[in-house]
């Protein structure tokens, strides 16, 4: 084998030199970074709301955001398509319809990640908190949030993965 022939010569050329694979690889992480953070913070929310409220709507809700776990994916990016991709949205070729889409296969995933992070806590902190006078809010950035960042973190990274790699 000739190890001299071996070099990043092809990497660079692709990556860094070649405009529409720059602006490519660019388009991949903001969408990764983006629908990362967005996925994983309204899953958390979900999660919350569903863990402090057990009704019939709060369940409702947590069915409906793992449903599109059972649903093909092709028939889903089919429905967005078809959905926003024409008149009066107009989406198509855009960002913001990847975006959407994005969010609408990996928001199960999402959704049990923030489901094993607010378990972690428990409702009992929350509770205290409420009792002690706390707003809402404050319950949440000062307890919740804390505790929740490591699953959360984790729960990003795995949609940013996904939404990358795809």
């Amino acid at each position: 084998m000739d190890w001299s022939g071996l070099s990043f010569e092809a990497f660079a050329t692709t990556l860094v030199r070649d405009p529409s694979t720059r602006e490519a690889f660019m388009n991949s992480m903001g969408l990764g970074i983006v629908g990362g953070f967005i996925g994983i913070m309204a899953a958390a929310l979900v999660s919350l709301y569903v863990q402090r409220r057990r009704t019939l709507l709060a369940q409702g809700i947590d069915v409906a955001i793992k449903m599109p776990a059972s649903i093909s994916n092709m028939v889903i990016a089919v429905g967005i398509l078809l959905l926003l991709g024409r008149e009066p949205f107009n989406l198509g070729g855009t960002w913001i319809i990847l975006l959407i889409g994005y969010l609408a296969l990996y928001l199960p995933q999402a959704s049990i990640a923030s489901d094993a992070s607010v378990a972690v806590v428990g409702k009992e902190l929350g509770e205290a908190s409420t009792v002690s006078g706390a707003k809402d809010w404050k319950t949440f950035f000062r307890v919740y949030a804390p505790l929740m960042l490591p699953g959360l973190v984790g729960g990003w990274a795995l949609l940013f993965i996904r939404i990358v790699g795809t």
